[in-house]
């Protein structure tokens, strides 16, 4: 049995702002539910520029060469001094391997959720969730500070980065004309709050680290203290109904590529021997963006000696000057050191996403970046996400893959460009 939790607590008032949907037959929502209308966009907006199949991924957006001449609206400003668009294009920029994306960044073994595939299942859903739905374990009084990661006043809330005046007005105006190109369909979207790294990621409330984490089982599932499985979080939303979000399971690999019904929020661990390819079956319960990102899990040295030695060095005024990983000099125990170049800097991996029929959506091979793609799709769609190892610095190599739809958010973009790319129409 799979249901979904609801997060009773009482809306603040004054929350402003909506999402704004439109379209022909946009169906009023059931008791609990966000209506799936064809657009989901800010105010506006307008119907948006990427429809069901369009894609943005890692290849498509290293394919512009630095150039974003066909990027709208412009991208002009981007802070700080010297650096130009053309810089946070860079392999060498955080769309990179030395980003938050690659082997040393928290979606890494490096970061939270290392250790949470061995954390031991309590059975037991802690908090403000558990609460309302009588859960064993939970009997102390909810307090404002546990209510807030999956309560209206969290990250989840209208409040947070998925509200509509966090989202369509302060990031916008945030960083020039970078904060634009944080949203769904920009240049570096997978970096933005609908993404791996946004409240919707693993890293999010949703997450394993998160306020459930600890009721799972064996196989990353969330359970609840009758061993449940759990799905959904509901948040209360002002003026509509409740935003359902998908939990973020963490699964292992066997298990994720048999799971059927998996929905378009969770991660992956696998590891997979040169030229192995495994692939990953889910299905999106929502007109939506689907982000999917593969994370390398191996660098060709440790955390420690790239904060020591590596990160300070690259300053605004050095990623300006430089290109590639190799460009890279920096000084480590006394000793003159050059980075490697991308083949022997981490593992390398790459992606490809088809539909239900096997037709392609989008395909990111990056010989340098991490990875990654970001599709339209429509409700009731198939889709496979399929991992190849192209190298690995020794043995299979290890990786993480991150799925995350924009589900009761934004379904809907304005920024369009050359970096926006189409394999085929989508079917179910």
């Amino acid at each position: 049995m799979r249901r979904h939790i609801s997060v009773f607590v009482g809306v603040a008032a004054g929350l402003s702002g909506a999402l704004v949907a439109t379209g022909p037959g946009a169906a009023a929502p059931l008791r609990g539910q966000v209506a799936v209308a064809a657009v989901r966009a800010c105010p506006g907006s307008g119907a948006g520029t990427m429809s069901n199949g369009a894609a943005v991924t890692a290849a498509s957006v290293a394919a512009l060469n630095g150039s974003v001449a066909s990027v709208s609206p412009p991208v002009v400003t981007t802070p700080p001094a010297p650096m130009t668009p053309r810089d946070y294009l860079k392999q060498i920029s955080a769309l990179g391997e030395l980003g938050p994306l690659g082997p040393w960044g928290p979606l890494s073994p490096n970061g939270p959720l290392a250790g949470v595939a061995t954390l031991a299942n309590t059975g037991t859903v802690e908090g403000p969730a558990a609460r309302a739905h009588g859960a064993t374990g939970a009997t102390d009084a909810p307090t404002a500070l546990d209510a807030d990661p999956l309560g209206p006043d969290g990250p989840l809330g209208a409040q947070g980065p998925l509200g509509v005046t966090p989202y369509c007005q302060t990031l916008p105006a945030t960083g020039g004309d970078y904060g634009r190109q944080l949203q769904l369909g920009g240049l570096w979207t997978v970096l933005g709050p609908m993404g791996p790294l946004g409240p919707m990621g693993p890293l999010g409330p949703l997450g394993p680290t998160g306020p459930l984490g600890g009721g799972r089982n064996a196989h990353g599932e969330y359970v609840d203290a009758g061993g449940r499985v759990l799905r959904t979080v509901a948040v209360p939303w002002p003026g509509g109904p409740d935003h359902v979000y998908g939990l973020v399971e963490d699964y292992p690999a066997d298990y994720a590529r048999t799971l059927a019904g998996n929905d378009t929020s969770f991660t992956v661990r696998g590891a997979l021997p040169v030229g192995g390819s495994a692939a990953y079956p889910f299905t999106a319960d929502t007109d939506q963006f689907v982000t999917v990102a593969v994370v390398p899990g191996k660098g060709f040295a440790s955390l420690t000696w790239m904060t020591d030695c590596v990160f300070p060095t690259l300053t605004a005024t050095r990623v300006h000057q430089l290109d590639r990983y190799e460009d890279v000099g920096y000084v480590c125990w006394f000793l003159p050191q050059v980075l490697p170049a991308a083949g022997a800097l981490t593992d390398r991996f790459d992606l490809a996403l088809t539909d239900g029929a096997g037709a392609p959506l989008a395909a990111s091979g990056s010989p340098v970046m991490p990875n990654w793609a970001q599709v339209r799709v429509p409700a009731g769609q198939s889709l496979r996400a399929t991992v190849t190892a192209r190298s690995s610095l020794s043995g299979p190599g290890d990786y993480r893959l991150v799925v995350v739809g924009s589900g009761p958010s934004f379904n809907a973009t304005d920024i369009a460009g050359a970096h926006q790319v189409r394999q085929q129409p989508t079917t179910k």
